[in-house]
């Protein structure tokens, strides 16, 4: 082919490429977390400490350093989330300790428990010692077959004045129970 038929066919062709109309933009569609996976997530509703998988429980403000072979120690809210298969009957419940050493500085302690979001209990602390906090939930509080947030919040921390590490309560259990 000579130059002089080659040039106007790519100029024809080039010409072609601009009048092509450009796709329409739309917005990305809204993100949503995924559902859990029943095999990722198993419906273990009561979670200790010590237990293999407990990190994949917490949401906040637990230490990830099992201490004592049994406990980790908290801040202010620790909050964990549970996958529940069915929410009928079931009871908050909460196995920690207030320790000596903080209780010395923050004396009597109230631990307020949440689900959801929603405060379902109080328990007084009036020493140190360990507590167990059991309370049941109205069901209109929990969500089938999803993730339910579990929060104790203690109303005064210890704040370490050397690092100023901020410490709650040690816990040993936390979740649901029939």
């Amino acid at each position: 082919m000579s130059r002089n038929r080659f040039f106007p066919a790519l100029a024809a062709l080039a010409s072609l490429a601009g009048c092509v109309r450009a796709p329409e933009s739309y917005p990305p569609p809204m993100q949503r977390p995924a559902l859990p996976d029943a095999e990722a997530a198993p419906a273990q509703m009561l979670v200790s400490m010590d237990a293999p998988n407990a990190e994949s429980f917490f949401v906040r403000d637990i230490s990830p350093a099992l201490e004592g072979g049994a406990w980790r120690w908290t801040n202010q809210r620790p909050e964990l989330r549970f996958l529940l298969r069915s929410t009928a009957n079931l009871k908050a419940v909460v196995e920690f300790h207030v320790v000596p050493a903080t209780f010395e500085k923050t004396g009597p302690v109230s631990v307020s428990v949440f689900v959801n979001g929603a405060r379902v209990g109080r328990i007084d602390c009036p020493k140190p010692g360990p507590y167990l906090f059991k309370q049941p939930v109205p069901s209109k509080l929990l969500k089938d077959n999803d993730y339910n947030y579990l929060a104790a919040e203690i109303d005064k921390v210890y704040v370490s004045e050397l690092d100023g590490a901020r410490l709650g309560f040690t816990l040993y259990k936390a979740g649901f129970i029939e």
